[in-house]
């Protein structure tokens, strides 16, 4: 163990240190330290190959696109979930090797509490060869419990009421290159809540008069509209994204009122330099409906977006998001991230300009396989101070790939 564990933080250390010295200067001491383990160390030398080093050597972009499999074991702790553990796994790969084709995955997300209570997600992402198709989704299941604050923008914090609930997903998109770099596709999107009375008789007596308190089903089929040039899907340096997806739910097949949703997703990103990349992002979702179920509404918070802030601390009918993310490449395969944005809710109550939500932070993110565009972040986000909580909201994130 101190053979492998020894190589590994002169690696992190040194590297890290080096970094900030001159590419040109050959003759400093990191550079000759460096050296002198790499020609003698064979599991330092293993290490700097695979998690550090930039091949840019072979020309032929197919001998690099090669199959990759990772599993990360991880445990963290949420107020709502206790102690909780898990396992998340991708696998990369592509379907055709050109200089065009863009990385596929699978991935896999288990975890579970000490609370018994449990999360699955599995996740496909197919390109086709040359990239002329294009399938996406995710099936998820969970038993987990999660605050409700109420509807609206201006909810207290003093209403935070712990829910009880199951919940399973299905969402399938298939997409069709029709010009270049804008893609035609087909959406369904299956979503099915329930809620036992006997284990949220607070939640019920709290918030009474919510539509379908119970729990229910939709099925959502709709069209996505996509432009789409970036450079990389992950880790991207350059270009535009472009989504737009109006669906709808009818009362028959679904056992809800009719509900129609319209999502948009903006991103661009510049590239400022050899090191240096600015990405703006914006999101903007409603859902229209006489009687939109609590479950269903939009919510501002998580890990890629309004980081800082609970998921679901606030929502409602409409959303509105935006924020700017500004990455600096320490070494090629890590980068030192700062982001802000804010974002607020509307529809049962009205659009108010004064109550936009704030938020700020920044992280690290790391590049553990350059050829298929894997990586892993580090996140800590702060938001405003609600009224009625003594701090502001705060949060760290964990996630195998990028806020957007």
């Amino acid at each position: 163990m101190k053979k492998i564990l020894s190589p590994f933080l002169t690696l992190v250390f040194f590297l890290i240190i080096g970094s900030s010295c001159k590419a040109q200067d050959n003759t400093n001491f990191i550079d000759r330290f460096h050296q002198r383990v790499y020609q003698n160390n064979r599991v330092y030398r293993y290490l700097y190959k695979k998690f550090w080093a930039v091949d840019t050597s072979r020309k032929d972009s197919s001998k690099l696109k090669e199959s990759e499999f990772y599993f990360v074991p991880f445990a963290t702790y949420s107020p709502e979930t206790s102690y909780k553990f898990g396992l998340a796994g991708i696998y990369s790969y592509f379907t055709h090797k050109d200089a065009i084709t863009r990385v596929s995955s699978q991935s896999l997300r288990i975890t579970y509490s000490v609370l018994n209570q449990a999360k699955i997600e599995f996740s496909p992402d197919i390109w086709t060869p040359y990239n002329k198709t294009h399938y996406t989704g995710y099936i998820y299941g969970e038993s987990f419990p999660y605050y409700f604050y109420g509807i609206g923008n201006n909810t207290l914090d003093s209403n935070k009421t712990l829910v009880q609930s199951k919940q399973f997903r299905f969402n399938l998109e298939g997409e069709k290159e029709v010009f270049e770099h804008f893609r035609v596709g087909l959406t369904l999107n299956f979503i099915a809540h329930n809620y036992n009375f006997s284990s949220n008789q607070t939640f019920f007596q709290k918030f009474p008069g919510l539509y379908a308190e119970n729990g229910g089903s939709a099925y959502f089929t709709g069209v996505s509209f996509i432009y789409d040039n970036r450079d990389l899907i992950n880790f991207t340096t350059k270009g535009s994204y472009f989504r737009l997806n109006p669906s709808i739910s009818v009362q028959g097949i679904s056992n809800l009122n009719t509900l129609a949703q319209i999502n948009f997703t903006g991103v661009q990103y510049f590239s400022l330099g050899a090191k240096t990349i600015l990405g703006l992002n914006l999101v903007a979702n409603t859902i229209i409906g006489n009687q939109v179920p609590f479950f269903l509404l939009n919510t501002l918070g998580g890990s890629n977006i309004e980081r800082g802030y609970y998921s679901g601390r606030y929502r409602d009918k409409s959303i509105l998001e935006a924020q700017a993310e500004f990455k600096y490449h320490l070494i090629p395969r890590m980068a030192l991230v700062a982001f802000a944005g804010t974002g607020t809710t509307w529809g049962y109550q009205a659009f108010n300009t004064s109550q936009f939500h704030p938020s700020f932070g920044g992280g690290i993110h790391y590049i553990f396989s350059v050829p298929n565009q894997l990586s892993v972040r580090f996140d800590y986000g702060i938001g405003d101070k609600p009224e009625g909580n003594l701090s502001r909201s705060k949060g760290f994130y964990f996630s195998l790939s990028e806020a957007f």
